[in-house]
């Protein structure tokens, strides 16, 4: 129950920002859903400074397919409270996981499945 406020009160501050958030909000629930049911991370898990493999690498796949959504990396950086740096520097590391990391790729791709 205290996730589902914190996810809420990060979203209300995100929707400050911009009309163009109201999908956005719906996609990273989405995707944060299928990663928790398939793999047990947490919206809270990956949006936290967390840096484990196993989040970290989540936490990629996230920012990553918000990017390919919207193509813009401050807005990706404040629905994750990130600096836009740090979002193109996740959108590299995943680039470099999924030309070296089966793991990664089969991931990526079953989420992605998931969210079609």
């Amino acid at each position: 129950m205290r996730i589902l406020k914190w996810i809420k009160r990060l979203f209300r501050l995100v929707k400050k920002q911009s009309v163009f958030y109201d999908d956005m909000e719906e996609y990273m629930y989405n995707i944060s859903n299928v990663i928790e049911i398939e793999y047990g991370v947490s919206l809270k898990d990956m949006l936290n400074k967390d840096t484990t493999i196993l989040v970290s690498r989540f936490r990629h796949i996230l920012i990553k397919m918000l990017y390919d959504q919207c193509k813009n990396y401050s807005k990706v950086g404040k629905m994750t409270n990130r600096h836009h740096a740090t979002i193109m520097h996740s959108i590299k590391t995943s680039g470099n996981l999924m030309e070296y990391d089966r793991e990664y790729i089969k991931a990526f791709r079953n989420i992605e499945k998931l969210l079609k």
